[in-house]
């Protein structure tokens, strides 16, 4: 076994990060690294043909990224379409955005929004608390506090995948 092939098997399996297209970086960066609380630790300035991107990326805590595209003439047909869920017809919170955090960290980040103009709702699930507010991309944003949390429960997770609520008239 190489060094190499001894490293990468060290290197557990996770999120390194994920990618959104973003209407207006300045805004985004406001957004996220002001208002939010995450840091921007890197940004790539990327040419293709005529046009270029920039690719930027947040820690959100333990070193796992939210990544955003800044497309400039490279195929976008409209830079202002970055509403995930409700641009394909769902409720904003389908497609969301959820950063584990705790009380005081959501509370600053809180007190930073309203100050900014930017509206949060409060959801208890009984596992945990979500703060939601929506980012200037049209996408829904969760500070998730556990609650204590769920605990895991794959025997569980898998009677229920195709389960359908009774009295709904739906079937899977």
């Amino acid at each position: 076994m190489t060094e190499n092939e001894a490293t990468e098997q060290e290197t557990p399996a996770g999120l390194h990060h994920v990618a959104y297209a973003c209407r207006d970086i300045n805004e985004n960066h406001r957004f996220y690294e002001d208002l939010v609380g995450l840091e921007l630790v890197h940004t790539e300035v990327t040419p293709v043909g005529e046009g270029f991107f920039r690719h930027t990326f947040y820690d959100t805590g333990d070193g796992t990224c939210l990544a955003f595209f800044d497309l400039h003439g490279v195929g976008e047909e409209d830079k202002d379409r970055t509403d995930i869920s409700t641009g394909l017809g769902m409720p904003l919170w389908v497609n969301h955005i959820a950063i584990r955090s705790d009380e005081a960290r959501t509370a600053a980040a809180v007190k930073r929004l309203h100050a900014a103009g930017y509206g949060t709702y409060v959801l208890e699930h009984g596992w945990c608390r979500s703060t939601y507010v929506t980012d200037p991309n049209g996408i829904s944003f969760e500070f998730c506090v556990d609650t204590p949390g769920f605990v895991p429960d794959r025997q569980r997770a898998l009677e229920l995948l195709d389960a359908v609520p009774t009295g709904t008239g739906k079937t899977p």
